[in-house]
């Protein structure tokens, strides 16, 4: 996985169903599926343009997907579709 920027990130996130539900100190983005919250959230840093691949990681381990699943995601081959049927599948929702 690379380093992405964190537009990029976000604006994948919010393609596949994610929400942005605090902003206190972080943003935290959570998917929603048939319209209710989900239970699966992540966390997005306020001052950085450029998320490193650690923190990626780290993102993709709080959505419970793997390393190549999310790259997949915010890349766009990866649809919402998708992505409730590798959770449901995972029995994360």
């Amino acid at each position: 996985m690379k380093e992405r920027k964190t537009a990029e990130v976000i604006s994948a996130l919010e393609k596949k169903g994610f929400r942005l539900v605090r902003e206190p100190n972080h943003k935290v983005y959570e998917l929603y599926v048939n319209g209710k919250k989900s239970g699966i959230n992540t966390w997005v840093s306020h001052g950085r343009h450029i998320i490193s691949k650690a923190i990626l990681n780290k993102m993709a381990k709080q959505i419970k997907i793997d390393n190549k699943e999310f790259d997949n995601l915010i890349a766009c081959p990866f649809s919402y579709e998708d992505l409730v049927a590798v959770l449901q599948k995972k029995q994360c929702l």
